[in-house]
């Protein structure tokens, strides 16, 4: 994603607005700005800095206020509260949660002289509470991004009805590195990476984060070559309708020594039928490692990726099966 962001004229021109030096990758650039600004922001901190310890001293800090809503009754109370104060954008409140949308955060025009500037308001109803996390951080880094407080672009943190704009991905990618801050997290990396090792961290320093957002985030830090991919069933767009899917890696995440060191994967391949991804999603097994050929896996044009032996970790979630690909020692 960072790749294809670099290229984006949008990311350019708000690395400019934040006053960075002209570079080809302002992805990078932008959020070494955003751990900048963290770690000025948290230099008064006097608590245990884990990253949801912060979390409230940042809310604080960027003159926002976090409002989880639970139930829809909460929502409806949300609403007539504010709309009661003249603050006519939480009107549309519950029309705007009934996509995907996860967060909003919107300027208060009428605040009291004690009241922050933002209300942040965080949709914990269902299986969006297990996104809570990360959508406070996506929250915040809208906030430390912003360098007009006219521009109200960042009204939607997640919405699966449209194509989220170069901005959005740039800040979900900010997000997630700031809701694993690595001057935190990486003190407690130590060895080769596994899940187990990913969980232990999660619990310690953020126990509210999802086990997936913690997979990708966790290993994106590690100091070793690695890749995160998720499987499950899914067609090709071109495939007739009803044809049985194939088992693909839908979704991947590769840290940047795996980028140096080469070590990629291709979003959409088919998982070869000899892979332990391959088995544990037919077969059912919880989890599990073996030691693979980067070969096995080949498009339905041919293409095949490079011919390296990689260590394949599986963790089974039921739907979908996640695995770390690192290079075989």
């Amino acid at each position: 994603m960072a790749n294809n962001l670099n290229n984006h004229i949008i990311i350019h021109k708000l690395a400019q607005d934040l006053g960075l030096k002209s570079s080809a990758e302002p992805v990078e650039r932008i959020i070494a700005y955003c751990r900048k600004k963290v770690r000025e922001l948290t230099g008064d901190f006097d608590g245990e800095m884990t990253p949801e310890n912060v979390l409230p001293w940042l809310e604080g800090k960027l003159s926002t206020k976090f409002c989880e809503i639970h139930s829809d009754t909460a929502l409806a109370q949300l609403v007539s509260h504010y709309c009661k104060r003249r603050e006519h954008g939480f009107a549309t409140l519950s029309e705007e949660f009934q996509g995907s949308t996860e967060g909003i955060t919107l300027r208060l025009w009428h605040p009291e002289l004690w009241e922050p500037r933002f209300v942040s308001v965080i949709d914990c109803r269902g299986r969006r509470r297990l996104r809570r996390y990360h959508t406070k951080w996506h929250e915040l880094t809208h906030l430390l991004v912003l360098t007009d407080q006219m521009r109200m672009e960042f009204r939607r943190t997640h919405d699966l009805t449209q194509e989220k704009s170069a901005e959005e991905k740039l800040v979900d990618s900010v997000a997630g590195d700031l809701s694993f801050f690595p001057d935190l997290v990486v003190p407690l990396i130590d060895g080769d990476i596994s899940f187990e090792k990913i969980e232990d961290i999660r619990v310690r320093m953020c126990p509210d984060a999802s086990q997936t957002s913690s997979a990708i985030n966790i290993s994106k830090i590690w100091p070793s070559p690695c890749v995160w991919l998720e499987a499950k069933p899914q067609a090709k767009k071109s495939a007739p309708k009803g044809s049985v899917p194939d088992l693909r890696a839908v979704k991947i995440a590769e840290n940047r020594v795996a980028r140096e060191k080469g070590l990629r994967m291709i979003a959409n391949f088919r998982v070869p039928p000899n892979s332990i991804i391959f088995r544990s999603f037919y077969r059912g097994f919880a989890g599990g490692e073996a030691i693979e050929s980067l070969a096995w896996w080949e498009a339905s044009c041919g293409t095949r990726l490079q011919d390296r032996l990689i260590r394949v970790q599986v963790k089974n979630m039921g739907e979908s099966v996640q695995a770390l690909v690192t290079l075989a020692a």
